[in-house]
């Protein structure tokens, strides 16, 4: 029997002694004492790892922020610089001259009849409540002309230029007729006349700045054209002054304004001299 139990103890210390030193038991000493310093080690390179990626996560961000303004910087001042450039080739087109003075007159003869042409009507005797049709008959015709009409130079009937030059005739003949329209339904026949024409030719400008400069300087040269027009308008008071105060009727007004398109519409026996030029 005591053979027995020191044999037990012994197997008991034995095991007592393994589980111990058992690498693999959380509860071990050697266990604890291993793994401890193993974890810690893992922890201190983790947050240098992470210390060293934020360093350079920064110095990346910074360096590519920088790289962005330069190149916006560079992209700014070329764009100046084409600007610039393409300004100066509308500038020295002529063809660009002959549209911007057409385009300046021809608003600006919009801009004196919007004005004028109840007032002239109720000198004709129209009554106040019938005169203010002429602007609604005239709208009606400006419709119209812009929507009917651009078939005739799409299908190559008549060239743009040539088109233009033709509307602008008409428009100084219709003015030239005002003066001789003295009942109601004159009057709304020459204010339909009118609108019509200035329907057909106001949507041409715009295209035939591509047509002569092209799509990339489209913005360039309508914005110079547009820039013209508000030139015009420092001329019209005077104008309308002198006539109705002055002269007391705006008969001999509608001679001037017809004057004026009749004029414009010369300028376009340049273009043909001017695109063969080109050509050569």
């Amino acid at each position: 029997e005591r053979v027995l139990c020191e044999t037990e103890k012994d197997s008991m210390l034995q095991s007592t002694i393994s589980s111990e030193d058992d690498p693999q038991d959380p509860s071990s000493k050697t266990y604890q004492s291993t793994i401890l310093p193993t974890s810690s080690f893992e922890n201190v390179s983790k947050k240098a790892h992470s210390v060293k990626e934020r360093y350079f996560t920064e110095k990346d961000v910074k360096s590519s922020s920088n790289t962005f303004l330069n190149e916006a910087a560079k992209s700014e001042s070329q764009s100046v610089k084409d600007i610039m450039h393409n300004f100066v080739i509308v500038l020295m087109c002529p063809l660009f001259y002959i549209t911007a003075i057409t385009n300046v007159s021809f608003y600006f003869l919009y801009h004196m009849y919007v004005v004028i042409i109840v007032d002239f009507a109720l000198d004709r005797s129209v009554p106040a409540q019938n005169a203010k049709d002429m602007l609604f008959a005239f709208s009606i015709a400006d419709l119209f002309g812009r929507l009917c009409f651009g078939w005739i130079t799409d299908k190559k009937f008549v060239s743009r230029p040539k088109f233009v030059m033709i509307c602008m005739v008409l428009i100084g003949i219709v003015f030239f007729l005002f003066p001789f329209s003295e009942s109601y339904w004159t009057l709304i026949a020459s204010s339909c006349a009118y609108g019509l024409l200035l329907g057909c030719t106001m949507v041409i400008f715009p295209i035939l700045l591509v047509d002569f400069l092209g799509i990339e300087l489209h913005a360039v040269s309508y914005g110079c054209m547009c820039f013209m027009n508000g030139f015009a308008s420092f001329g019209r008071p005077y104008l309308i002054g002198y006539f109705r105060d002055h002269v007391g009727s705006y008969s001999s007004m509608f001679y001037v304004l017809g004057g004026i398109s009749s004029a414009a519409s010369l300028l376009w026996i340049l273009e043909s001299l001017f695109v063969k030029k080109e050509n050569l």
